[in-house]
């Protein structure tokens, strides 16, 4: 999925025009990681956050990304991320991006609608796998940490995307490396169910500068999503 193919799908879709401030803390976060699963070092640890070049703790990408879960149903998104955010920072959310100041954090865009029913077959061959099961409480806390009231969904979309990122860490934890988000896609096929799902990681390109990595989200059904991360490897 190319950012700027769907740029003009996005104007028309996303009609969300306001300027909205959001005061960003690492206790809100810590409730969006628990939630989804994330134990990124980087989220919880200054040491391994120094050790990977930042300031301090840094927010997860996934979790500003997370803010734009709305009422309506997600059928695609994708979202860059430019630079860090810090416990404390107030970052302006306009349509599907991020400003802290006049700098430019987190690049998205999102294109609402049902699942596309594309069939896609998941590869025979694949780097990692990883099973999650949410709970319905789980759900709330991640709802929460965003403070989202709304509960006519009892799948978010932004949940299952937001999945892939235990899933990378597990995945680079298997190859002995560490890693800065820098860029997430996913693409709804079916409808699906957060209380069975597996995420399969497969290898694009290993890189010592750039990793990019295809993702399957699967459930008994089969695939259910796809989408691709590009991860900045700390170590490789």
């Amino acid at each position: 999925m190319s950012y700027y193919k769907y740029t003009k799908v996005f104007n028309r879709s996303y009609n969300d025009n306001s300027m909205e401030k959001i005061n960003v803390s690492m206790n809100a976060w810590m409730k969006y990681a628990d939630a989804v699963g994330d134990t990124n070092p980087i989220h919880r640890d200054v040491t391994a956050a120094k050790k990977a070049k930042l300031e301090d703790v840094v927010a997860p990408g996934m979790y500003l990304a997370a803010h734009f879960q709305g009422d309506s149903r997600i059928r695609e998104a994708e979202f860059c991320f430019k630079k860090p955010v810090y416990d404390g920072d107030e970052i302006s959310k306009e349509e599907c991006s991020f400003y802290k100041d006049d700098d430019l954090v987190c690049k998205g865009n999102i294109v609402l609608g049902k699942p596309t029913n594309r069939i896609v077959p998941l590869p025979k061959k694949i780097a990692y796998s990883n099973d999650f099961s949410a709970t319905e409480s789980k759900i709330e806390d991640f709802l929460d940490s965003i403070k989202f009231s709304s509960r006519r969904f009892s799948n978010p979309e932004m949940y299952l995307m937001a999945l892939s990122a235990p899933a990378l860490l597990e995945y680079a934890k298997s190859k002995r490396l560490g890693g800065v988000h820098a860029y997430q896609s996913i693409e709804i096929c079916k409808s699906f169910d957060l209380r069975k799902i597996s995420i399969a990681v497969g290898e694009e390109s290993i890189h010592e500068r750039l990793c990019k990595l295809d993702l399957y989200w699967t459930s008994g059904d089969g695939v259910v999503a796809v989408g691709k991360a590009k991860v900045l490897p700390v170590s490789i």
